[in-house]
């Protein structure tokens, strides 16, 4: 491990392994150096790429650093010097979405829509550089800076910036710091950098130029672990860094402290590690499960089963995991785990899932206040309506909407009066099972109603559903219990994604098969791919489950627009078929 005073008045670069403590090791560094450097608060700056991390960083550190990422960075430099940028004021954030409407609004006379929305993505959403942009769609540099010119004009005067813009601003500060020009910033004498992988082109453009202000510099990432290319992050980056910065000190931290012998022997076995570092562990534990069957019911069944046992025996369900590639595959297996009553952490619930199971207790609870103030308060937060037109509307519960008195559009008027008309239907009449169903044909529409988002399927899913006999109270009260504890004792069930950063005892995939990762696709990344399937295999702290299923998949096609089905093959990412049957627990069905 490497201390304060061996990286002081240099810059550091460490290639760190999953599970060997990097976060930790920037920790200790900063105590370091605010113990015996006497560094302070103002001179010593953290930067890190999610706002989860920073704010649980800022929690742990208190008053030790500056911890931020580098958009509040941005927008912090933005605001110390609105007269450089010519900002009267301090600029609002613009969404995406509005950012996006905004450069296509402005730039309509000057380009085909088609052009403009691919220069957006890829120099907005992507981060990439103008000029590159410009190549990459065969158009001539000055277009590029005429549509940007024109777009950053019209945002000075509506006084607005985008989260690119804080990115490319609050480099541009640095910059000029270096130019010495008027400039108001603090430079910090300690940088620390956790997670560079992840970082897109203009973001590391920023980062170097911090580590060319900062004396001391401490960047730590695995590109391993590199799985935001869909955000413009690139595979290798940390190396690429340490190439760009000859005079910086590059190193690796290749013992992992999370992964057992077997599951490491398992993850350096893996194809395409030659560039990356040996994984080394010294922790005895469990060797990791290989479970083979021929259907994707046997499998999730198995899994569940599994699940089962291991709780049974005195697991934690907390300490338990199960990480597939895509959301559709765990709301597939969520059935299996109701089957045996295993219940899901709803810490992990998928944000589409909680607005709805939200949405049908806002609408639960209307229905049942004969008051008429939750209803009041629904219409307001669902169909957007003022507080005197909600006020109308749910006293006229029954009766014919005057949507010309209330100066209530055709379209809103209609769905309040759909509504209203299920509401009052209820009153009349209530059961569970008319309540489920008026919600679903009344509120959520054909789209949402009829397939995995349907409210009959999440509560299924969530073991939610008690019999219809119960009265609806009860089930409200179940529901809402559900929703307010979001610490409930329950297994994770989540994505690739969404798994990094995290470990658990026992870790599940349940989709190792190619097929899921379809090379046909016209968003296949392989890199990407192979570093997020990475990321889920090295998340255990005890024991790996494999699960794998041989039947026909309905693939998706660039090249013809049919689906072909095509037989599950054991994913190339994992070592070859024969080392698992001789490194693994093995079980084969059928």
């Amino acid at each position: 491990m490497k201390s304060f005073s061996k990286i002081q008045n240099q810059v550091t670069i460490i290639q760190a392994v999953a599970g060997s403590g990097k976060t930790t090791l920037l920790k200790n560094v900063l105590k370091e150096a605010r113990t015996t450097a006497g560094l302070t608060k103002e001179q010593i700056l953290f930067v890190t790429y999610s706002r989860a991390l920073a704010k649980e960083l800022r929690e742990e550190l208190g008053d030790l650093a500056r911890v931020t990422t580098l958009h509040a960075l941005g927008l912090s430099l933005i605001r110390q010097n609105l007269e450089y940028f010519s900002f009267k004021k301090i600029p609002k954030r613009a969404k995406n979405n509005k950012d996006r409407d905004l450069f296509l609004l402005v730039n309509s006379s000057v380009t085909p829509e088609a052009v403009l929305k691919k220069f957006y993505r890829k120099r907005e959403y992507k981060g990439q550089f103008t000029g590159t942009v410009c190549r990459e769609l065969s158009i001539p540099n000055n277009l590029g800076k005429t549509l940007i010119n024109r777009v950053n004009q019209r945002k000075r005067e509506e006084n607005v910036c985008s989260y690119a813009d804080m990115i490319r601003l609050g480099s541009t500060v640095c910059q000029a710091f270096l130019k010495k020009k008027e400039i108001s910033f603090d430079a910090p004498r300690l940088l620390l950098v956790d997670e560079y992988q992840d970082f897109n082109a203009i973001e590391k453009r920023f980062v170097l130029r911090l580590i060319n202000i900062s004396e001391t510099s401490l960047v730590v990432g695995d590109d391993r672990q590199a799985i935001y290319s869909f955000k413009g992050a690139s595979c290798g980056a940390v190396r690429k860094l340490a190439k760009k910065l000859p005079e910086s000190s590059y190193t690796s931290l290749d013992h992992t402290y999370r992964l057992t012998k077997p599951t490491a022997a398992l993850v350096n076995a893996c194809p395409d590690r030659k560039k990356y570092p040996i994984i080394k562990s010294s922790k005895e534990g469990g060797i990791p499960f290989y479970h083979k069957s021929p259907s994707r019911e046997l499998a999730l069944d198995a899994v569940a089963k599994k699940i089962k046992n291991l709780i049974d025996q005195g697991g934690r369900p907390n300490e338990i995991a199960v990480i597939t590639r895509f959301k559709k595959d765990f709301r597939q297996f969520t059935y299996f785990l109701s089957k045996h009553d295993i219940k899901i952490g709803v810490s992990d619930l998928p944000k589409d899932e909680e607005n709805i199971l939200q949405h049908f207790l806002a609408f639960s609870e209307a229905v049942l206040d004969l008051n008429n103030k939750k209803l009041k308060d629904y219409l307001e937060y669902y169909y957007g309506l003022n507080e005197k037109q909600a006020q109308e509307v749910a006293l006229s519960c029954g009766v014919v909407i005057n949507r010309q008195l209330l100066n209530i559009d055709d379209k809103t008027a209609t769905k309040c009066r759909r509504v209203l008309n299920g509401v009052s239907d209820l009153r009349r009449s209530l059961s569970f099972d008319k309540l489920k169903r008026t919600f679903k044909e009344r509120c959520q529409g054909k789209v949402d109603a009829y397939h995995h988002l349907g409210i009959t399927s999440i509560l299924n899913r969530y073991g939610l559903l008690i019999n219809f006999g119960n009265s609806v109270k009860d089930v409200l009260v179940k529901l809402k219990m559900f929703l307010d504890n979001p610490e409930r004792d329950g297994i994770y069930v989540g994505t690739q994604h969404k798994a990094k950063g995290k470990a658990w005892d026992h870790v599940f995939l349940i989709d190792v098969f190619d097929e899921n990762r379809n090379p046909l696709t016209k968003n296949w990344d392989r890199n990407s791919e192979l570093n997020l399937f990475h990321v889920a295999i090295t998340r255990p702290k005890q024991r790996l489950y494999l699960f794998f299923f041989e039947e026909y998949q309905a693939v998706d096609s660039t090249i013809n627009t049919k689906k072909k089905r095509i037989k599950n093959v054991l994913t190339s990412f994992l070592p070859k078929e024969s080392f698992l049957l001789e490194n693994c627990e093995v079980e084969v069905i059928g």
